[in-house]
């Protein structure tokens, strides 16, 4: 009986726990070529079905011709729970984030947004110092009722990006802290 009443002790308190605030954090070193500068997500919970506001600057220090991103995504349950790699979704490696920008661009016109704000959407992308202004995108559409248990909680997201060309050296290394409700 004791180990039951503490089994939902720790539901009740996981059930229970606030919503992070947005943040980021560098893991990387500030002399990586990809320098996240300013970053603003609001609401925070981010809630699906509703808008969602964006602002950001990224410095990059040299053109960026390939690209691998690594992505960890995990789930704030009693501790941090990675969610696994299905169907690229979750803690995915994604080897060549340049050839799955030129598939999507073959479908898509780049959007209206980065176009008027110099944003490639593509690679390369040139060195410089690229600014998303504030701006209001949405309703966030609700995941697929599989994800269903994946769209309320706390996650954090670590992104490595890595150069294939140059050995797998780092190009940058961000963790993203968020909360999501539906």
């Amino acid at each position: 009986m004791p180990s039951f009443v503490v089994v939902l002790a720790l539901v009740a308190a996981v059930l229970a726990a606030d919503p992070i605030p947005f943040s980021y954090s560098n893991c990387g070193s500030t002399s990586d070529p990809i320098q996240i500068t300013a970053l603003s997500v609001s609401p925070s919970p981010i809630t699906f079905g509703e808008n969602v506001t964006v602002s950001g600057t990224v410095k990059l220090t040299k053109q960026i011709t390939a690209m691998t991103l690594a992505l960890k995504l995990e789930k704030q349950v009693i501790g941090w729970m990675n969610i696994p790699c299905v169907d690229n979704i979750g803690s995915c490696t994604y080897d060549d984030v340049c050839l799955i920008l030129d598939k999507i661009a073959q479908n898509y016109t780049c959007p209206d947004l980065l176009v008027e704000n110099n944003i490639p959407c593509v690679c390369p992308y040139p060195a410089g110092t690229y600014v998303l202004p504030t701006t209001t995108m949405g309703p966030i559409p609700l995941p697929p009722p599989i994800l269903d248990w994946l769209t309320d909680g706390n996650y954090r997201v670590t992104a490595t990006m890595t150069d294939p060309n140059n050995g797998g050296a780092r190009l940058g290394c961000y963790v993203f802290m968020l909360s999501l409700s539906s």
